[in-house]
């Protein structure tokens, strides 16, 4: 189905969800059977055994997200919610109650797309219930988000939610009869269904994002071109054809840019490879003059240029760096095209190597990203060619790679949940170990899927375990993920009763055997830290204390490690050998003094909105101005769980938000990302500050990162600060 049918069927069914007031009617839906596609998984409110607060008629009292009345979820992207009327009826309104807040950063969904029928072959669109809803921001409120004026005979509802940010929470659903009956008949599948809704979505998406960038472009211009800009903002609701429209946008750009650069075709300009750009920045950077790098010894630096169409037309762009000697620092070139994330925006974020070169659009810009790696001491001279068919634009390169070395083995220990069970990295497991390498990945968590579970009359099988293992060279820790919070695995398939004697020594022959497995491919016990919970919370911290307190006194050697979201979990600490703390104050804030190691770690999505400066990088620099000893965010290639987990290159598929820092690329290869780049700087970063103290001593160096951390908006601060070093550790 394309566009224009969509328009067309929205169109049609607006006019029936004219806003009306609703009198007293029979609530259809009172009672009635539901399904959910994805069970909900919010602590505080319902849990996941309910199968009935959504249609029970009761509203819920008190505070809307810390109620049992209320139904949450927690991480999911989209929606789905059949109801069983038990019989045909005629539907006069739905309404969908839900919450909202920004200290919660908890929002109304960002579309809930209705169908019914009289079976689930016949279903009709009837509207989207959250579409004119308010989106602005307030500090708490609740809500019945209403469809009025549907007019159709149904016995199925099927309603087709799209999530905004990282909750989502309902506590009624009411269908009320009617006798209006418009006649109208569906005949969508399910699946039918499921493909207009995600059109729908998707189309509303598009038109946010080139609203926004519209706005962007109307704030640069000042007065020049408003005229235009404000009527393209009026076509917006028309719109048929997206990447027509951007052209349209791109071109105002290219022509405000022409009378602030008159004579030039195209424009190269340095930026910061870390700062936030628009495709419509109209000067971001200043005119390029000379690239200057420093480098450490197997070590890093990055650069960026943006290079823009001036002109009226599509213009090739070539590019080309100078040959080195092959002992010269190791350069490689990348385009970051700008791609369309889920906070309706356009960031420059995937890492493309450049091939040649790339076409341009009359006003469009594209990031290039430059990386080198230095390898012996020295400076040396290259030169970036960019050709623009009429005309060539050279900027020179100076290289210098300091008499600092960076140690084969970092002291920072890094994390990102690098599971090889994810859709996007299974078919390319070794290039990904190889990429999680040369970011600095230390520590490797293995999951449940990869670890026979205990048991109390079975033999275990470590095969899987020790493939696993060996798959991975030189990690400093292994961290195993038992995943204790399914009952079935915490009682060894319903085997045994959690911390029985049977239980006690089903786990002894267990670990035993896994100790032995991995020391047979060269892993040691002493590198090895069960992860029995992830972020636990209510019943499961108390589990967790007895097991660490009987652990720990019967079972020599053992060491644990946990994550830890909630304060209440900080009472888990006397057991831990490791603690990793979420990136939250509060929590920070309350850790005393834990004799462990402490790291910390995040997992804020949509990530491509994520600052590849303040969110990625920063972190390490939190961890050695508090002195922890690890970081980690999740995940290094989560695109997205389920039957259809989507592509990391599009963050409006799949079922769940889009965490990953990597891309698909061709062949089985890994393309790279900026926020992947500024985190491998970040773990980089501490080791220098590392060596800075022992050179300087700790409080000039502790002095440093503070000032880097006091002005996190300046993107450029933490390579000023790292050429000081280089260049005074080089002395």
């Amino acid at each position: 189905m394309n566009y224009v049918s969509v328009i067309f069927l929205i169109f049609f069914c607006s006019i029936w969800t004219l806003v009306s007031s609703c009198a007293a009617a029979t609530n259809l839906a009172l009672n009635k059977s539901y399904s959910v596609s994805i069970q909900h998984n919010y602590r505080l409110t319902a849990p996941a055994t309910d199968k009935t607060s959504l249609t029970d008629g009761k509203y819920t009292s008190g505070h809307f997200w810390t109620q049992k009345s209320t139904v949450g979820w927690q991480g999911i992207k989209n929606l789905e919610i059949m109801i069983d009327l038990e019989k045909i009826s005629t539907i006069d309104s739905l309404s969908f109650s839900t919450a909202r807040g920004t200290r919660g950063d908890v929002h109304f969904p960002s579309h809930i797309v209705v169908f019914t029928g009289p079976d689930k072959e016949h279903l009709l669109y009837v509207g989207d219930i959250a579409k004119d809803s308010d989106s602005h921001p307030v500090a708490y409120e609740t809500k019945r988000l209403p469809l009025n004026r549907i007019g159709a005979r149904g016995r199925y509802v099927l309603l087709e939610i799209e999530v905004k940010g990282y909750y989502l929470f309902c506590d009624e659903i009411e269908v009320l009869e009617g006798e209006h009956n418009s006649g109208r008949t569906g005949n969508l599948s399910i699946n039918d269904a499921r493909k207009l809704a995600q059109q729908i979505v998707r189309l509303d998406n598009e038109k946010n994002i080139l609203a926004n960038l519209l706005g962007q472009l109307q704030k640069s211009l000042g007065s020049q071109l408003t005229d235009r800009v404000v009527k393209h903002k009026e076509e917006i609701s028309n719109m048929q054809d997206a990447e027509a429209f951007e052209a349209e946008i791109l071109k105002l750009r290219g022509a405000a840019l022409r009378s602030q650069f008159p004579g030039r075709q195209i424009l190269v300009k340095n930026i910061s490879p870390w700062g936030p750009l628009s495709p419509v920045s109209l000067s971001a950077g200043r005119s390029s003059d000379v690239i200057s790098l420093t480098i450490p010894r197997g070590g890093y630096e990055n650069t960026a240029l943006l290079i823009t169409n001036l002109s009226a037309g599509f213009r090739q762009i070539s590019l080309s760096l100078d040959r080195l000697h092959e002992k010269a620092p190791e350069l490689s070139l990348y385009e970051a095209p700008f791609i369309k994330n889920a906070a309706m925006q356009y960031v420059p974020d995937p890492l493309v190597p450049v091939k040649g070169g790339f076409d341009l659009r009359s006003g469009e810009s594209r990031m290039i990203f430059l990386t080198a790696r230095g390898r012996r001491p020295g400076t040396w001279q290259s030169r970036l060619k960019v050709g623009s068919g009429d005309g060539v634009t050279y900027v020179p390169v100076n290289i210098r790679v300091a008499n600092v070395a960076l140690p084969p083995s970092l002291v920072l220990n890094s994390v990102n949940w690098s599971y090889l069970d994810f859709k996007l990295i299974k078919d390319r497991d070794e290039a990904a170990v190889k990429d999680l390498a040369i970011h600095h990945t230390s520590i490797l968590v293995v999951p449940p899927t990869h670890i026979p579970m205990a048991s109390p009359d079975k033999t275990l099988d470590f095969s899987n375990f020790k493939r696993y293992l060996k798959l991975h060279e030189k990690v400093k820790k292994v961290l195993l993920f038992m995943d204790y919070r399914q009952e079935h695995v915490r009682t060894f398939g319903s085997s045994c009763k959690f911390l029985d004697e049977r239980w006690k020594a089903a786990f002894r022959n267990w670990y035993n055997g896994l100790m032995k497995a991995a020391d047979e491919v060269e892993i040691k016990r002493k590198q090895i830290y069960l992860y029995p919970y992830d972020e636990m919370h209510d019943e499961e911290i108390g589990q967790f204390i007895s097991f660490g307190r009987w652990a720990k006194k019967e079972i020599p050697g053992i060491q644990l490690y946990a994550t830890l979201s909630v304060k209440e979990s900080l009472r888990a600490l006397p057991y831990l050998d490791i603690a990793q703390f979420i990136n939250d104050e509060t929590i920070l804030n309350r850790i005393g003094n834990y004799a462990g190691e402490k790291w910390i770690y995040d997992c804020k999505g949509p990530a491509k909105s994520l600052s590849p400066y303040g969110y990625y990088r920063l972190m390490a620099w939190k961890a050695y101005l508090r002195g922890y000893t690890g970081i980690g965010f999740w995940a290094y290639a989560d695109a997205g769980w389920g039957d259809n987990p989507g592509t990391a290159w599009d963050d409006f598929d799949g079922k769940n938000p889009d965490y990953a820092v990597i891309y698909e690329g061709p062949n089985n290869t890994i393309i790279s990302s900026r926020r992947w780049e500024a985190w491998r700087m970040g773990i980089e970063d501490y080791e220098l500050l590392a060596m800075y103290s022992k050179a300087k001593g700790e409080g000039v160096a502790k002095a440093l990162a503070k000032s880097v951390l006091d002005n996190p908006q300046d993107t450029t601060k933490a390579d000023e600060v790292r050429r000081r070093i280089l260049l005074e550790l080089s002395q």
